[in-house]
């Protein structure tokens, strides 16, 4: 009879949601741990937006539901003319199986209690086993205290793992060099536009994978018709 796979000390290994993105799940060792929280950082332009489009929509091709929350100043149909001249965006994935909302008045008018009830109630209802979350700093923005917005980032981890699904938090980041928040979540992963002379390197680095082990060092990737493609 068949059995589970086991590693050291007789546990199964944690199981894997990989990204489809090329490149990156090498970089991630087969992908990111399900129903753990991760964060996505990066300066404007370095192209957060793509990298969570782009596993939305590997995740549903490959038979899964996403949930996308926006919470930016920029509206959906804004984003799909950017998203639909890459070669993963597929029209006919949206709404069955990539479902887009945009949380921006919710978290406004409600509040982050009102926002968390969104998140969680757009997970159950659209049974989604992958939610991203675009436009953190706006969250921590509303939250007031670093003391509210770790509550806010434990709230969403104690939703995530009753759910099954996993999290992937796109942020701008904040101008200072402390975030609470990366402590508290289970991998950090930094998308870089660095100067050499008169040139521009896109690098990806993960500075933080929790349970697991990734590649080290930055990372080459580029911004193609196929999207993002890594090269470890």
């Amino acid at each position: 009879m068949a059995t589970d796979p086991i590693v050291a000390g007789g546990q199964t290994p944690p199981e894997r949601l990989p990204t489809g993105i090329p490149g990156l799940d090498t970089v991630l060792r087969g992908g990111f741990l399900r129903a753990c929280i991760y964060i996505v950082r990066g300066e404007p332009g370095t192209g957060k937006t793509i990298f969570g489009n782009q596993f939305c929509f590997n995740h549903v091709a490959a038979g899964h539901r996403a949930v996308y929350v926006t919470l930016l100043a920029e509206t959906h149909d804004r984003m799909m003319q950017h998203m639909q001249t890459m070669s993963f965006f597929e029209p006919a994935r949206i709404p069955d199986g990539l479902y887009y909302v945009n949380g921006f008045r919710v978290l406004e008018e409600d509040g982050i209690k009102g926002f968390i009830d969104l998140l969680r109630r757009e997970i159950r209802t659209h049974n989604a086993t992958l939610l991203v979350l675009d436009g953190l700093v706006v969250t921590e923005e509303s939250s007031g205290s670093d003391r509210d917005f770790r509550k806010f980032i434990h709230e969403l981890q104690a939703h995530i793992a009753i759910e099954g699904c996993t999290a992937l938090l796109l942020t701008n980041g904040r101008r200072n060099d402390y975030h609470p928040e990366h402590t508290m979540v289970d991998g950090v992963i930094e998308l870089h536009d660095v100067l050499f002379g008169m040139q521009a390197e896109r690098e990806l680095e993960v500075r933080k994978l929790r349970g697991t082990d990734a590649l080290r060092g930055r990372h080459s990737f580029r911004i193609t018709e196929a999207g993002i493609v890594v090269y470890p």
